[in-house]
């Protein structure tokens, strides 16, 4: 299934693998890593305009870039950091602006993560919610919906730039933009006419308010130990905690 994804980040990092850094891994890894870095930063620019106090942005940065499943993904090319780092650029345009222009950016650029990666589409929402939201939003009648649609327009034309030509060949070799997923919906031939879906994530919802923050303090359901540490992140659960006072 892998095969069929964009393939535009992972070939920038096949290009250095395969020729210029071949014989050098760890050069090679600390290239790959520099998105983490760009993270960093961004999340840093992010922190210093949400909080005054230059130690509350200090520790908000940490928490930010230092959670298990980011640390476990630094100098990787699973693109989850990649996309982060177009989403958080996103989020700091429109923080700096209220024109159709600065908004159509931010959604340009969230549009763009997603058409890299296709489980970045996720957070456009929020996005959404989060740039109708913004105080002093597009001085235009009916203010939410004119943000709504030009976030919205940005957003698509980002998915466009990103993976157009690759939905594009797609949908010509396939009958399908986003082959093999969501095939329930497009019914390629070349593929069972079902969606891929993984029903351990629905048998883990939980059941109520305290099950939604302990597997965050304690880990997961795992009977080893050792696991449930590893996916133990105390400090999202007491961020939950403290939002709730």
């Amino acid at each position: 299934m892998q095969s069929y994804l964009n393939p535009v980040l992972d070939a920038v990092y096949a290009e250095l693998a395969l020729e210029p850094l071949r014989a050098v891994p760890r050069v090679l890894a600390a290239v790959t890593g520099l998105w983490y870095g760009m993270l960093i930063f961004l999340t840093a620019r992010l922190s210093m305009l949400l909080y005054s106090e230059r130690l509350l942005a200090v520790a908000a940065t940490a928490m930010g870039v230092t959670g298990a499943a980011t640390i476990a993904q630094v100098g990787t090319v699973t693109e989850e950091i990649q996309a982060a780092v177009f989403m958080l650029s996103g989020l700091l345009v429109m923080l700096h602006g209220s024109a159709v222009r600065t908004i159509a950016s931010g959604g340009l650029l969230f549009g763009m993560a997603a058409g890299l990666k296709l489980t970045a589409a996720a957070y456009a929402p929020a996005a959404l919610l989060a740039a109708m939201s913004m105080q002093g939003s597009i001085r235009l009648p009916g203010r939410g919906v004119a943000t709504a649609a030009v976030f919205s327009c940005g957003w698509v034309a980002g998915v466009v730039v990103a993976d157009g030509w690759w939905a594009l060949m797609l949908a010509r070799r396939f009958s399908s933009p986003v082959f093999p997923m969501f095939n329930g919906l497009f019914r390629s031939p070349l593929f069972p006419p079902a969606s891929v879906l993984d029903g351990r994530f629905f048998r883990m919802m939980p059941s109520n308010g305290a099950m939604a923050v302990l597997p965050d303090l304690l880990g997961g359901a795992s009977s080893n130990p050792g696991q449930r540490v590893a996916t133990a992140r105390p400090k999202v659960g007491g961020g939950v905690l403290s939002c709730s006072r």
